[in-house]
């Protein structure tokens, strides 16, 4: 497949996009797409975690659990904004519950200047509903 413009756009920045562009199709994956690097986990860089970077859809009908029980609104938030844990408490009452909600609030009121807009493409030529988790 030809380099698309967005991993023309990372090539200078030490990601090795084509490098893992190769691997994966020599593993046999056909849909690959590049994103930037958003400030969570290693893509951090010793910054604190930027909601800012989200879409702002996290916890929307949806949940990420860790392998420790930890529920968070994303798997982008899972390591930094933990809304209770599946051993303690039951998922419904986690995902219903008041952390969630109060940290679902603190996701959507911030600033998207630097984030995904959940509206437009974050890939040109990908699919909305790859980048959208609404979709």
């Amino acid at each position: 497949m030809a380099e698309t413009a967005r991993e023309r756009e990372f090539a200078g920045d030490g990601q090795r996009v084509q490098e893992g562009r190769r691997e994966l199709e020599a593993l046999g994956v056909t849909r690959i797409g590049v994103d930037r690097v958003r400030r969570f986990g290693r893509g951090a860089e010793g910054h604190a975690p930027d909601t800012g970077q989200l879409c702002g859809n996290c916890g929307d009908g949806r949940a990420a659990i860790g392998p420790d029980g930890n529920v968070s609104p994303c798997v982008f938030t899972s390591g930094w904004m933990s809304v209770g844990n599946v051993h303690q408490d039951p998922l419904a009452a986690i995902v219903g519950g008041t952390a969630m909600a109060e940290a679902n609030a603190s996701i959507r009121v911030t600033d998207r200047s630097g984030g995904c807009d959940p509206d437009e493409e974050c890939n040109p030529g990908t699919p909305l509903s790859e980048c959208n988790p609404k979709a």
